[in-house]
């Protein structure tokens, strides 16, 4: 997962190497890892239950597989939101402004990275668990 949000980082700008110790208190704390496996579960379990316990025959695209989506967005944007503050916490105390501000820059930015890597992977995952699921075939994905 490291190499997912080090790459990711340098095509969206975030990284600065002026606060290069931010990044390497992240990586060495695991949060990287724990952002990752956060957003895969929940978007694998929210996705899970709507194609296999939500006993709705008559789902629609939309509101029902928009809702999962939703729900596995907001529910992985909570979760990432505080690895991140967890992660960056001693920073975020810090005396020096600039550090503080971009640490908080840094939380925002895993936040709403971590809810479009949902959504992608909400999608993707629909293709798969439509196949084996016996009450929502119908739906497009």
């Amino acid at each position: 997962m490291e190499v997912l949000y080090e790459n990711l980082e340098d095509i969206f700008g975030i990284f600065n190497s002026d606060f290069q110790f931010l990044f390497d208190s992240i990586r060495d704390n695991g949060v990287y890892n724990l952002m990752g496996f956060s957003f895969l579960a929940i978007t694998f379990f929210v996705f899970a239950g709507f194609y296999f316990l939500y006993k709705n025959p008559y789902a629609k695209f939309f509101p029902d597989w928009v809702l999962a989506l939703v729900i596995s967005g907001v529910l992985s944007a909570i979760v990432t939101f505080s690895i991140a503050r967890g992660g960056l916490a001693e920073y975020l105390l810090d005396n020096d402004p600039e550090v503080v501000d971009f640490a908080n820059k840094m939380v925002w930015f895993y936040t709403m990275m971590n809810l479009g890597l949902t959504v992608i992977f909400g999608f993707l995952i629909s293709f798969v668990l439509r196949l084996k699921s016996k009450v929502q075939p119908h739906l497009p994905f």
